[in-house]
C-alpha cells in the first residue's frame, strides 16, 4: 500500500498520512527548485550529482524519471510517487523523461528540427541574439520550450547518459552554434567545433555589449558573459592590421571586416 511505498524515504514513525503529507511537501519544494534552475541554467539536465541551493537536484531528477519508467511498466501499487498531475508539471518545463528513447512529442520536434532552427535565425536577425528566455513564443511557436529542449539533449549527451545520438547530433551542435545558442545560461557555456562558429558566437557576444554600453573599446582583459571579449577584441584589431600590411587575412577576411 503507500505506506510500503514511502518508508523508503520518511520516517516510519510517522503516521501515513503525516508521511504522504511530507512526500508531497518534499516533491513540491523540489519542483520549484528545478523550475529556478531552468530559469537560471534553460535546460533541466542537471548533473547527476549536482547539489542547487543545498538541495540534491541532480539525484531528484534522475528519481523522478526512474518513477515515470516504473510507472510506466506497472510496477507500482499506486501512482502516488508519479501522477498526472506531476507528469503535466514536468512536462511544463521541458523535463527528458526517458533517455533510451525518444518521445512522440520529441520525435515530432525533431521532424520539424529545420523549421524551428530557421525560426531560431529569423529571431537572431531580428533581436541581434538568440533568446534566453525559457517561455519565449515567436510567430505563434513555443520557440523558448524548443531551444531549451535542445539544451537538454546536449547535456544529457554530454553527461553521456543520452542512450542514442540523433537528438542531437554534431551536425545540429554546430548549425546551433553557428548562431551563437549558449548551452547553459548561468554558465554561459558556448560548444566550439570550429573556429567560425567560435567568431561568431564572439561577434554577437560583442554587439550585445555594444547594445548595452554604447562602444565596442574593452580593456584587454575585460571579460563579458564569461567570456574573453576584451582579449578577443584585441585578437580582431591585430588580424586586421595584419591584412593591411599584406600578411595573412585567413583570420579576417572581407565579410568580418
Amino acid at each position: 500500500g503507500r505506506n510500503n511505498l514511502l518508508t523508503s524515504e520518511t520516517s516510519s514513525s510517522k503516521s501515513e498520512s503525516e508521511q504522504i503529507s511530507d512526500f508531497n511537501a518534499k516533491w513540491d519544494f523540489m519542483l520549484n527548485c528545478l523550475k529556478e534552475f531552468h530559469r537560471e541554467h534553460g535546460h533541466v539536465s542537471p548533473a547527476a550529482k549536482l547539489v542547487y541551493k543545498g538541495s540534491n537536484l541532480g539525484n531528484w531528477v534522475h528519481v523522478q524519471r526512474r518513477y515515470f519508467v516504473a510507472r510506466q511498466q506497472g510496477l507500482f501499487a499506486d501512482s502516488l510517487r508519479m501522477t498526472d498531475e506531476r507528469i503535466a508539471l514536468l512536462n511544463e518545463v521541458g523535463f527528458l523523461w526517458d533517455l533510451k528513447k525518444p518521445t512522440q512529442s520529441e520525435i515530432n520536434e525533431g521532424t520539424n528540427w529545420g523549421a524551428f532552427y530557421q525560426l531560431l535565425k529569423e529571431y537572431r536577425l531580428e533581436h541581434g541574439r538568440v533568446s534566453q528566455t525559457v517561455n519565449l513564443v515567436y510567430k505563434g511557436k513555443n520557440l523558448g520550450h524548443w531551444l531549451s529542449t535542445q539544451r537538454n539533449f546536449f547535456q544529457a549527451q554530454q553527461q553521456g547518459i543520452l542512450a542514442d545520438s540523433l537528438r542531437m547530433t554534431g551536425k545540429r551542435i554546430a548549425l546551433l552554434n553557428e548562431i551563437g545558442v549558449l548551452w547553459d545560461l548561468k554558465k554561459q557555456t558556448v560548444s566550439y567545433t570550429n573556429e567560425g562558429s567560435k567568431w561568431d558566437t564572439m561577434f554577437h557576444l560583442l554587439k550585445d555589449y555594444a547594445t548595452k554600453h554604447n562602444h565596442t573599446c574593452l580593456s584587454f582583459r575585460e571579460k563579458y558573459k564569461g567570456a574573453n571579449l576584451g582579449r578577443w577584441v584585441k585578437t580582431q584589431r591585430v588580424n586586421y592590421s595584419l591584412r593591411q600590411k599584406g600578411q595573412s587575412s585567413k583570420h579576417m577576411a572581407d565579410e568580418r571586416i
